[in-house]
């Protein structure tokens, strides 16, 4: 594999950041020395606004608020008006920007966008996984389903490790409390999982999920299941085989899951029904304590 170092590796963890439309103000932008160089300016030119736009570009909003930081950037960069040159490339996009007529935050709130994972490396060609999601953190269905919350991003990234990889290379998993499947997604696409059943408990978020298994091109596998799985219901726990032979689970994943002591019963209920079905299946759970107490509560009932 290549690793990145110096300049390039600045440069694709911009990318990165852009492409996972992290907050503008709180984006990690590369150093003025970095950006003073005009081949730099010209990576970030063709790499993140140059038509046409890279495939699942963030919306010109976003776009707009970016290249405005960068230009402040590299305009408190210059140290020689002589030598140092501003991509006009880079100027001109940001003009079009501005000419745009652009949504209010709160419009933009409401729409969903794509936005491209990829695990924390400093390796080129990193796994990624793109998902169509929506910025609010409430949608107007009331559910948190239609984000990617962070402990599915730190779960991802422990299951690169080489002491879980095992557990899901060639084996079948349930996701509870899915949300949009990136985990599901991340483990069939770069882990080399033998099948995913992607489930949550609102059928517009699975249907969310369904159309984030064809983003990332996975939607001609058998093995790659939705279903609304409502906690505390009675239901059959099986991944559909071949030829409708049902598979066992061997590995349950849940993250972000235990924000609400309400439904700590019924979640429990569920994985109680799972593992009477199935004492051998293992399951991983990561959530971000945001309430000491519902954390205790699940932990309590387990």
């Amino acid at each position: 594999m290549n690793e990145l170092q110096g300049d390039a590796l600045e440069l694709e963890l911009l990318q990165r950041r852009y492409l996972q439309m992290e907050d503008p103000e709180e984006l990690q932008l590369p150093s003025k020395q970095i950006l003073r160089n005009p081949e730099n300016q010209s990576f970030i030119f063709n790499h993140m606004f140059n038509r046409p736009l890279p495939l699942f570009s963030p919306p010109h909003r976003y776009q707009f608020r970016v290249l405005k930081k960068l230009l402040t950037l590299l305009e408190d960069a210059v140290e020689d008006p002589e030598q140092d040159e501003i991509s006009n490339d880079l100027a001109s996009y940001f003009a079009e920007l501005l000419a745009e007529p652009m949504p209010s935050e709160l419009e933009a709130s409401r729409n969903k966008c794509y936005v491209t994972y990829t695990v924390p490396t400093s390796y080129a060609d990193a796994p990624t996984i793109t998902i169509l999601e929506s910025p609010s953190l409430m949608s107007s269905a009331g559910t948190t389903g239609f984000r990617v919350w962070d402990a599915s991003l730190y779960l991802a990234t422990c299951l690169t490790s080489p002491g879980l990889k095992g557990m899901v290379q060639g084996k079948t998993i349930l996701e509870i409390g899915a949300g949009l499947g990136f985990l599901s997604l991340f483990c069939m696409k770069h882990l080399n999982a033998r099948g995913v059943h992607i489930t949550d408990g609102t059928p517009e978020v699975i249907e969310n999920a369904q159309e984030n298994v064809r983003l990332n091109g996975l939607s001609e596998n058998a093995l790659i299941q939705t279903t609304v799985l409502k906690w505390g219901n009675e239901t059959e726990f099986h991944l559909q085989g071949a030829n409708g032979t049902p598979l066992s689970y061997d590995l349950v994943l849940g993250a972000d899951m235990i924000y609400d002591a309400s439904s700590v019963p019924s979640l429990i209920s569920t994985l109680q029904q799972l593992f009477a079905k199935n004492a051998n299946v293992k399951t991983l759970i990561a959530t971000v304590v945001r309430n000491e107490t519902t954390l205790e509560t699940f932990t309590d009932a387990c």
